[in-house]
């Protein structure tokens, strides 16, 4: 039976998820539902609530919890406890960052968008950045014991997420992390998840940045 990825016609949430089945190999189909779509979709499900991934007759809801579920999976959390804690930690810190800078997104009045902009791109922004940076630049140039996780997998997602709401390229002044996220999107199945979309992410922004 294919697996099913359910979310909206966006990066969002599920992207981590897209990019970790893409990693794994795993064929999928992406459904993307409008939002009069969603308001009789969400009538039929037990939790009402996307992204939802259909697996091997089991379903899954909650984007962290399904990201941890595919890294576990396809051996993305560490060798050890201590490894696998870590990866935790700094995938609730980037989900974090990314639900701050949503908050912000979600503003329409365009005279408080106007107001919050420097707030949260010159000041949330970089509080987050740079601590990651510094994290990074400690453990072998990824978030997790100088090997690829499944956080370094959410950021890349989660970073060009937040780069496209806020319009600018995040990780410019930042050297490791930029060549953290050429080194994920170069992975093989991310890769070619990314080329086969034919933009980096979504129909906002097209990026051919990550090129080796």
């Amino acid at each position: 039976m294919t697996s099913k990825l359910t979310y909206f016609d966006q990066t969002g949430l599920a992207e981590p998820i897209r990019l970790i089945l893409s990693f794994g190999g795993v064929e999928f189909i992406d459904q993307r539902v409008s939002l009069d779509e969603w308001k009789e979709l969400k009538l039929r499900l037990p939790w009402p609530q996307l992204p939802v991934l259909e697996m091997e007759d089991k379903v899954y809801y909650q984007s962290k919890a399904i990201c941890r579920f595919l890294a576990k999976r396809f051996n993305l959390c560490g060798k050890t406890e201590w490894e696998a804690t870590l990866a935790d930690i700094m995938v609730d810190m980037i989900y974090d960052f990314r639900s701050k800078v949503a908050s912000y997104d979600h503003i329409k009045d365009p005279d408080e968008r106007e107001r919050l902009y420097p707030i949260v791109s010159n000041d949330l922004v970089p509080s987050y950045l740079e601590r990651f940076e510094r994290h990074i630049l400690s453990n072998g140039g990824y978030f997790v014991a100088g090997k690829v996780t499944w956080a370094d997998i959410v950021f890349l997602a989660f970073s060009c997420d937040v780069a496209l709401m806020l319009g600018k390229d995040l990780v410019v002044d930042y050297p490791k992390l930029k060549l953290l996220q050429k080194k994920v999107a170069n992975l093989p199945g991310i890769k070619e998840w990314l080329v086969a979309q034919g933009y980096f992410f979504n129909n906002r922004s097209r990026n051919s940045s990550f090129s080796n």
